[in-house]
């Protein structure tokens, strides 16, 4: 079975998919799928196969490096009989949202299965993201070692961040439906103890999409 777990940063993917792959023998684990930075990685450590990516590349010339690399990927989830995968969209931010939409929807295509995870409270998702990336890189360890304040031009940026992807996940969602599951309600949070808190008065510009 082919499991992708359609999400966006700070929603409890990490968590879920830990717990899938406790009950489940999958037999290979893509991880975040579009990510290039840890594909990169594996690239170097031979976890994926370095002459069938240049191949491919040589074969595909004319598409960019973020194509190639979601093609590639598609391809080798959908040859994949049994596997897992984390898909966020905002991996393809050098595209433009029609190229997101189609790549996502292509992974959604092939998915057996389809888990789409979503967070009630959207301000401490914007919360979390936005210190999380307060030094340029994602770096999770902040959320636990950061004692600054987060401007509200911070915020408003992260949660435009936020509702472009929230839209795309919720349009490719009326066409590849799948199940739902929302952290606050079917995920055990793991990771509050000790978490940034933020205390200032921003509040959401407008409400974001809620999946059901």
């Amino acid at each position: 079975m082919r499991t992708l777990i359609f999400a966006t940063p700070s929603s409890g993917s990490t968590d879920f998919k830990s717990n899938l792959c406790k009950h489940n023998e999958y037999d290979l684990n893509f991880g975040e799928i579009l990510n290039e930075r840890t594909f990169k990685k594996k690239l170097s450590r031979n976890i994926i196969d370095n002459e069938e990516w240049k191949i491919f590349c040589e074969e595909n010339s004319a598409l960019n490096y973020t194509e190639q690399l979601a093609q590639f990927q598609i391809k080798r989830f959908t040859e994949s009989k049994n596997c897992i995968a984390k898909l966020f969209p905002d991996h393809l931010h050098l595209l433009n949202i029609d190229l997101i939409l189609k790549y996502c929807s292509k992974l959604c295509e092939v998915a057996d299965k389809i888990f789409y995870l979503q967070r009630e409270n959207k301000k401490e998702q914007i919360v979390s993201r936005s210190v999380r990336f307060i030094e340029g890189e994602p770096d999770k360890e902040l959320m636990y070692s950061y004692k600054g304040d987060l401007s509200n031009d911070i915020l408003n940026e992260n949660f435009e961040h936020y509702r472009k992807y929230l839209n795309i996940i919720e349009k490719v969602f009326k066409n590849h439906p799948g199940q739902v599951v929302t952290l606050e309600r079917d995920i055990e949070d793991t990771t509050a103890e000790g978490r940034y808190v933020y205390k200032g008065d921003w509040e959401l510009p407008e409400e974001l999409p809620i999946l059901k």
